[in-house]
């Protein structure tokens, strides 16, 4: 995953939160938290987790009882960070975070809130994720 591009990880991002909301009896989107078990030490507790939470979750097969943060997966943490700054619509943070220097692309754009309207937040990523992909990103 070290070589994605930045289009391909809003995409496995996005596909990876729709895992999460099929879930809802393991999982709940937060978008305030990277990956937390809700209450800890109890059987059955849900995990919380925002959109890079939701890559740990499915993609990296985090254990849904642990607090997890970027900082537990030193070799790509800067890619969680990076889709952190994308969901915000900070276009040239994320890329910064993923060592793309010098992009065609205005610095930023408009990402509906998750919390405000999930479907509108989703297309507005893979809208963005085509962007980046026509600019070979």
């Amino acid at each position: 995953m070290k070589n994605i591009k930045p289009s391909e990880l809003i995409c496995l991002a996005i596909h990876n939160l729709e895992v999460i909301e099929s879930k809802p009896e393991k999982y709940k989107v937060n978008m305030s938290d990277w990956h937390k078990p809700m209450i800890a030490m109890i059987a059955n507790s849900k995990c919380e987790v925002c959109l890079a939470g939701a890559l740990i979750a499915i993609t990296l097969h985090a254990p849904i009882d642990q607090h997890l943060t970027p900082i537990d997966f030193p070799k790509i943490k800067n890619l969680l960070y990076a889709i952190n700054e994308f969901r915000m619509g900070r276009i040239n943070r994320g890329l910064d975070c993923m060592g793309i220097q010098n992009n065609p692309i205005k610095n930023t754009c408009n990402i509906k809130r998750y919390e405000e309207n999930p479907r509108k937040f989703k297309k507005q990523m893979l809208k963005l994720a085509n962007k980046l992909q026509k600019n070979g990103l």
